[in-house]
């Protein structure tokens, strides 16, 4: 089971064509702080910065990785 199953999270990450990633979520602001603390711990990729921002479109119920 992954991590954003496991936290009933909703949404999806994306690679884009300029190297960076986008990646959205709907659920528990708890749950999602804990997903991002474990994103910056993994010592598998660099994370430079992370921007957050409201999301005002609907968001499909699973969590997708494209």
């Amino acid at each position: 089971m992954t991590l954003t199953r496991k936290l009933n999270l909703h949404g999806y990450a994306r690679n884009l064509k300029n190297g960076k990633m986008r990646i959205i979520l709907a659920g528990n602001i708890k749950d999602i702080d804990i997903l991002k603390t474990r994103l910056q711990r993994n010592n598998k990729f660099q994370i430079e910065s992370i921007k957050e921002s409201k999301w005002e479109k609907p968001v499909k119920v699973g969590f997708k990785i494209y």
